[in-house]
């Protein structure tokens, strides 16, 4: 019986994750078909440029 609970739980949290990761990727094809993205690269910014690196 416990190892029948445990399992439903266990299903239920898979099925929870395989959702958000569809939202997730929905998302994130939304967001690369805009702008955004594209302006970014175009932009040519470094990362390389934040104070965590100690360039001040």
């Amino acid at each position: 019986m416990i190892l029948i609970a445990v399992a439903v739980i266990f299903t239920i949290f898979i099925l929870i994750a395989i959702i958000k990761m569809y939202k997730l990727k929905a998302e994130n094809k939304k967001l690369m078909q805009t702008n955004a993205f594209t302006d970014y690269e175009e932009s040519g910014e470094e990362l390389s440029s934040g104070h965590l690196y100690g360039d001040h």
